[in-house]
């Protein structure tokens, strides 16, 4: 991959070059020219087979994809760069499944839908003080993804048309801002749910004075034009750690937001968020118990529109959406990591947030293993069991299983 990028990259200067001896080109001095072909390429597909089993859909889903990303970067022009990046998913013969545009309803949905469309494209200026900004398309996450991800698990990622800085000027503090105006989703353009037009600001500061420990406070205000109901204000403070104790690392995790309506949002409304985990880590192996609370009053909930949902309350998806009663999610996680393979086993009870009969468990099982750091092979599984049957997501049991395959290369 070295090479072909290289032979790529020596093709562009050697054109370029007999270009510019040819014609001269205002503004192009040999630095900046020098800047824009002695950049980075990156390459990345991954290959995937998805199968689902959905209670109260007459036909399984299998989906068979495979997403391609080509990415350059340009090199510095006095701290300024650019960044191009598309992304392809094509379906490789199975396509049995609804993919949010294809109208296939008696199939469960895959959300990973045919298409061709820029991923990132976006300029970047490094300044003094360990300052960096963005304006354009780009990939925007922060801390666990709760709130702020990139859902990197479907085929298409979310990104996000905004301008960013990030400042690291003070002492063990990474401070951030963000201006949003449009949300490109994992459905493309093509899904009336492809595009979320807003008008967000997101401020979130991390500080790490702490021994092993960081300390995070935010704000995201998100107002969507085409989704008002969507629109909220969330406050919040998050303490994640490690202590060293006896050879064994201790892990905790607490975490507290309080989220209410804001700009047109259709419906006033105060609700809280807690998260609280605790574990223990012991060379490649750790155990750790989290209980998480997503506040709800019967008609309204917390919602976290703009997170990486699949990460959270189980694989199998179920709670994509919070239900109007709430959410809270018990949770216990396993792993361990030995020679370049992970096995993780986690298992959830879901209850709504006023205590009633609980709605399901879930299982998830994944074993992935990554070799020479640009191959990564995977197989995951995610049983959901209703506790009662019903006319909800959560009222369905659902199976799924996916097997897949990745590589990643970046020019050096």
């Amino acid at each position: 991959m070295k090479r072909i990028t290289g032979s790529v990259k020596a093709a562009a200067g050697g054109c370029a070059a007999l270009l510019l001896g040819l014609t001269p080109i205002p503004g192009f001095s040999g630095t900046l020219w020098n800047a824009v072909t002695s950049g980075k390429f990156s390459a990345d597909m991954r290959y995937r087979f998805e199968n689902v089993d959905q209670a109260g859909k007459s036909n399984d889903a299998n989906a068979s994809t495979l997403r391609t990303r080509f990415g350059y970067r340009t090199g510095g022009y006095h701290g300024l760069s650019l960044l191009l990046e598309g992304v392809n998913v094509t379906v490789l013969g199975l396509h049995d499944y609804n993919d949010t545009v294809n109208n296939r309803t008696a199939f469960p949905v895959v959300a990973d839908p045919p298409l061709t469309q820029v991923n990132q494209a976006y300029l970047q200026y490094r300044g003094p003080l360990n300052t960096r900004l963005r304006t354009g398309r780009q990939r925007i996450k922060l801390d666990n993804d709760r709130w702020i991800g990139n859902v990197g698990f479907r085929q298409n990622e979310q990104t996000f048309d905004a301008l960013s800085v990030v400042s690291g000027a003070l002492p063990a503090t990474t401070l951030t801002y963000a201006y949003l105006w449009r949300v490109n989703r994992i459905f493309g353009v093509d899904s009336p749910k492809g595009v979320l037009h807003t008008d967000a600001q997101v401020i979130h500061g991390a500080w790490r004075g702490l021994p092993d420990a960081t300390l995070v406070g935010y704000a995201y205000l998100l107002e969507f034009d085409n989704a008002p109901a969507l629109s909220s204000a969330t406050y919040g403070a998050r303490l994640t750690g490690r202590l060293p104790v006896a050879g064994v690392r201790l892990l905790y995790t607490a975490e507290y937001a309080r989220q209410s309506d804001y700009g047109n949002s259709p419906t006033s409304f105060g609700l809280d968020y807690f998260l609280g985990t605790g574990g223990v880590a012991y060379g490649p192996f750790f155990l750790k118990a989290g209980y998480e609370i997503l506040g709800g009053n019967g008609t309204h909930s917390v919602q976290t529109p703009l997170a990486t949902l699949h990460a959270f309350d189980g694989w199998a998806d179920v709670f994509l959406t919070t239900p109007a009663a709430g959410l809270r999610d018990l949770r216990l996680h396993a792993g361990a990591a030995y020679l370049g393979a992970h096995l993780d086993a986690v298992f959830h009870r879901f209850t709504p947030d006023d205590g009633a009969p609980a709605f399901g468990n879930e299982w998830d099982l994944q074993l992935k293993r990554t070799f020479t750091r640009h191959y990564t092979l995977g197989l995951t599984y995610a049983d959901y069991h209703a506790n009662e049957p019903g006319t909800g997501t959560f009222n369905h049991d659902t199976r799924k299983l996916w097997i897949w395959a990745q590589m990643h290369f970046t020019s050096l």
